[in-house]
């Protein structure tokens, strides 16, 4: 079955740079950019809920309840709380940029600008 697009519901400007990746909930939607900023929308309350500013740029973000997993430019995966805090981190290994990461509660992937893809298990011991 195709779902038909409904009409815009919303539009978002929380980045004066290219927006590089988006997760949703049912309560939230993040986002990273170019700008260095990762953003925290809150559906509900109809306003920008928290915007950090990270060392580097985050180019992938995925939500797995009740963790946003972000991985970025620096080879590092964090694991942010509900509350934007870093929870848990950890080097992937990649010699270059990270551009593309997916997370489930079975395996996180990563890939890398150097060509190189890797899986990790969940029982990995993060910093």
């Amino acid at each position: 079955m195709i779902h038909e697009v409904e009409k815009l519901s919303l539009k978002l400007k929380h980045h004066n740079k290219p927006v590089l990746s988006i997760a949703a909930s049912p309560n939230y939607i993040w986002s990273s950019g170019e700008d260095y900023a990762l953003t925290c929308y809150d559906r509900r309350a109809k306003k920008l809920l928290k915007r950090i500013r990270m060392e580097r740029i985050s180019s992938s973000i995925s939500f797995t309840e009740p963790y946003l997993w972000v991985a970025g430019y620096d080879g590092y995966i964090k694991c942010f709380n509900n509350e934007m805090k870093i929870v848990s981190k950890f080097e992937t290994g990649h010699s270059q940029p990270i551009l593309d990461m997916a997370h489930n509660m079975g395996a996180t992937a990563t890939a890398c600008k150097d060509g190189g893809v890797k899986v990790f298990s969940p029982n990995l011991h993060p910093q």
